[in-house]
């Protein structure tokens, strides 16, 4: 029956048990990275924070604030902290997320323990984005403390515009386009009003369509012929040949 059931610390004794346990335990035990959560864009509200028209309404904040100042906005709102502080947690998600290696990345994050919001900020490299970043986490704490999230989550984008100047306009955007010259501007007077002429001299007045032309006799003894311009379709007819009175 011994056989059959070996003590428990006979087995561990084995070699391929103990590389067995140790594989089993690396499995199970969670890494470091498995403790941030996986960004899902610019706004990653594992927090249910925001309803379908707030989020795009925070995202089209985000994408304004890119194009206006240069700057990636990431919000993040998450229920669990499993560092030290909010600080300590946002700068791992800053790191684990590649926000470093991006341009201007600005990152928020609002965490949620025992009923109590808190929040952090964490800018780019730099002054400008270590002040901003600075910016955000004062501007916030009074929304935070109130959990009113979604309006830190807006106050966010007017920190940032009050603090950072927008890109400046590409010197192509600011070229006066050029105005055309003189002789064009005759050329362009002329060619409509040759048109506007032959309008008046080959178009129906009364339907539109094309007049055609024929020649008439004088009425004098010495009276050169003259030209008719009439219509098919309405019989509509004009003649060249001066009135007499």
């Amino acid at each position: 029956m011994r056989a059959l059931l070996p003590h428990p610390l006979y087995v561990l004794g084995r070699p391929s048990a103990v590389v067995c346990f140790a594989l089993l335990i690396i499995l199970i035990a969670p890494g470091a990275d498995a403790q941030i959560p996986r960004s899902i864009g610019p706004i990653s509200d594992y927090g249910a924070v925001l309803d379908r028209h707030g989020r795009e309404r925070i995202a089209t904040r985000i994408e304004e604030t890119k194009v206006r100042f240069g700057i990636s906005v990431y919000l993040l709102a998450d229920w669990e902290n499993p560092y030290a502080s909010a600080t300590e947690y946002a700068n791992a998600v800053y790191a684990a997320w590649g926000l470093s290696a991006q341009h201007r990345a600005l990152l928020v994050v609002f965490l949620r323990a025992e009923g109590v919001w808190k929040h952090a900020a964490v800018g780019f490299d730099g002054p400008v984005g270590s002040d901003l970043a600075t910016r955000v986490r004062e501007g916030l704490a009074d929304l935070v403390a109130h959990r009113r999230i979604e309006e830190a989550m807006d106050a966010v984008f007017d920190i940032a515009a009050s603090r950072i100047e927008p890109i400046a306009a590409s010197p192509e955007s600011n070229e006066v386009p050029a105005r055309p010259t003189g002789w064009i501007t005759a050329g362009i007077v002329l060619f409509a009003g040759l048109l506007i002429w032959g309008i008046h001299r080959r178009v129906c007045p009364r339907c539109g369509r094309l007049l055609r032309v024929r020649r008439g006799a004088g009425t004098g003894r010495n009276a050169p012929s003259h030209r008719v311009y009439y219509c098919r379709s309405c019989g509509y007819e004009r003649s060249s040949q001066p009135s007499r009175r």
